[in-house]
């Protein structure tokens, strides 16, 4: 890969004694080739952002990437690595060292402040990655599996997801959880191509189709990468998911990872409505909730 673009953010609740980080790739056309949703150690927050930009420089070097714009939201994490600023807290300078090793590397980086608000993607990756850490703490569950957290457009629709891969069923991903809010009855339910939430649900693109086939049916031969049906809310609006499919991996070139996962307002016709859209959408409506699919690490 030629030029990306890294996007970093990093997420500090003082209160909660918890911290996380977010990182972004995008190719030059803006597609997302690979993010990361981390939990850390409850450090400062200039801290937290270096540990973003350190780890997304080194996925961005995984990548094989030969320029690289960098972008932060924190000016003075720009300030300290971009112009030598002095400001420098506990913890930061093994960090900083890091970084400058990455930067020091055979190809083009560039840091570049840009408004909290283009950030917003990498922001709820590390808002995320807190969120995940709590309720792991809570729920007990093991820091090793992969955890995504919806985030909606509206604020009305809430849910947690669990996507892993399944290791007894060779070559399949399960993907389990539980929305709240939904009207009562069935809703699409998708994997769209872009982990792009800048202008909510609406900027993550098309139903996540690499093969370029029709839309259809979770069990149908010709259908999305990304149709995963429909899933059914109870008369108190919640549905709880449990869905086993083979064409969502999470690694390889076909891989999840990086976009996102959307309900719909109406049912999935599973390309059999005879609509106009019935075989691009299933004619499910409007985007209602979506999220970002990353990783969620215990470290």
């Amino acid at each position: 890969m030629n030029v990306c673009k890294v996007n970093c953010d990093a997420s500090v609740f003082e209160n909660e004694q918890l911290a996380g980080f977010g990182c972004i790739i995008r190719d030059s056309m803006g597609i997302w080739i690979q993010g990361c949703s981390v939990s850390i150690p409850l450090f400062s927050i200039l801290c937290c952002e270096l540990h973003a930009i350190w780890r997304g420089l080194v996925m961005a070097w995984d990548c094989e990437c030969k320029e690289v714009i960098c972008e932060t939201d924190n000016l003075d994490v720009f300030l300290l690595v971009s112009r030598g600023a002095t400001r420098m807290i506990r913890n930061d300078s093994d960090l900083l060292d890091k970084i400058k090793e990455m930067l020091q590397c055979n190809w083009t980086t560039t840091l570049v402040l840009i408004q909290r608000t283009a950030n917003r993607a990498a922001d709820l990756m590390a808002k995320t990655a807190v969120f995940n850490k709590q309720r792991l703490k809570q729920e007990n569950i093991s820091g090793s599996e992969r955890e995504r957290e919806m985030e909606t457009g509206k604020g009305t629709v809430k849910a947690v997801a669990l996507i892993v891969g399944d290791n007894n069923v060779k070559g399949t991903t399960h993907v389990s959880g539980r929305i709240t809010g939904l009207s009562p009855g069935l809703h699409g339910f998708h994997i769209h191509a872009l982990g792009d939430t800048t202008n909510g649900c609406n900027s993550t693109g098309p139903h996540f189709n690499p093969l370029n086939k029709h839309h259809g049916a979770p069990a149908d031969h010709h259908r999305h990468a990304g149709d995963l049906g429909n899933i059914l809310a109870g008369p108190d609006g919640v549905a709880e998911i449990s869905i086993t499919d083979s064409q969502i991996p999470l690694s390889g070139v076909h891989s999840i990872l990086g976009r996102a996962v959307v309900v719909h307002a109406d049912p999935d016709d599973l390309g059999r409505g005879g609509h106009e859209l019935s075989k691009t959408t299933g004619n499910a409506g409007a985007r209602v909730g979506c999220g970002i699919i990353g990783l969620q690490s215990s470290v």
